[in-house]
């Protein structure tokens, strides 16, 4: 049988090709098939447990504080929030809503609500519940991932690694194409292997985008006010920009706008050395500052 470490260069480097893809096929797929199943029945009366699955916290706080800005319990002026009024926070049954309105007794803008501690952990219930569900990767998921990670990592790196070896003892030094590749491949194995939803999850999204397909070719019958809630399901399963700007206007003073710093984000933290850090948090779905920005 042939050693593929024999091979010569442009050789190797079509099976390490061909064996990175097989890899990270591997990875996906392996995730895949381990977090599928039967989808979960889930409450669709809660918009933000909807919105959860789909953005994360982030999502939770917009949808949650466009629906308040929208029945009049939260108000905009000058890019600022701030409560209505004082009672305002008495109005509301849902923690997510008491604790924002509770923040907004002195007035920010939106980054900076999106940032607060207390009205992020107003949103675990909603992360506790989905991953009770399998919806997102728990504990165990989590682990599970890390392990097939691991595995993609060393079986990649390791093989590169030998052929380096092998190639620097018999005199060669055109590595550099091979170094790159395993960097690149390592590097897409880092971003698939940990997707912010299981397999599950992202089942469920697709059907309740099916499901509320119809309330959303309808948007711009939706009348503004909260009195059905049908406002805050649209913004739930397809995000905030649903709505028709026309009738809805207040959506545009909900939308995360970077901030200008001096440099880049250092090591202190995403926000005290950073350049744009949209929404001042680093990361999200899950990471570190990797990831000025956050996604959904």
């Amino acid at each position: 049988m042939l050693n593929p470490f024999d091979l010569s260069g442009p050789d190797f480097l079509i099976f390490y090709g061909l064996l990175g893809i097989l890899v990270l096929g591997g990875l996906f797929v392996a995730g895949w098939l381990s977090e599928s199943g039967t989808v979960p029945r889930l409450d669709y009366s809660d918009p933000y447990l909807l919105a959860y699955l789909r953005g994360g916290e982030r999502e939770v706080i917009r949808v949650a504080a466009v629906s308040l800005a929208d029945r009049g319990l939260l108000k905009v002026h000058d890019e600022r929030l701030s409560i209505a009024n004082e009672a305002a926070s008495n109005l509301v049954r849902r923690p997510i809503e008491r604790a924002i309105l509770q923040r907004l007794t002195i007035a920010t803008d939106f980054v900076t609500l999106i940032d607060s501690a207390t009205v992020r952990a107003a949103c675990k219930e909603y992360k506790d519940k989905l991953q009770q569900l399998h919806l997102l990767p728990d504990e165990k998921f989590s682990g599970a991932r890390l392990n097939r990670l691991l595995i993609a990592l060393a079986t990649l790196l390791g093989v590169a690694l030998v052929k380096i070896i092998v190639a620097t003892m018999r005199g060669r030094q055109n590595i550099w194409f091979l170094i790159l590749m395993a960097v690149t491949f390592s590097y897409l194995a880092v971003r698939i292997y940990n997707p912010f939803r299981t397999t599950l999850g992202d089942a469920l999204l697709t059907d309740l985008k099916t499901l509320f397909a119809p309330l959303k070719n309808r948007a711009s019958m939706i009348n503004p006010g909260g009195a059905t809630g049908e406002a805050a399901l649209l913004m739930a399963v397809f995000g905030v920009s649903a709505l028709p700007i026309s009738t809805f206007p207040i959506i545009s003073q909900f939308k995360e706008k970077k901030r200008s710093y001096g440099t880049s984000c250092g090591t202190t933290g995403c926000g005290s050395t950073g350049s744009s850090c949209s929404g001042g948090s680093c990361g999200g779905g899950g990471s570190g500052c990797g990831g000025c920005g956050g996604g959904s």
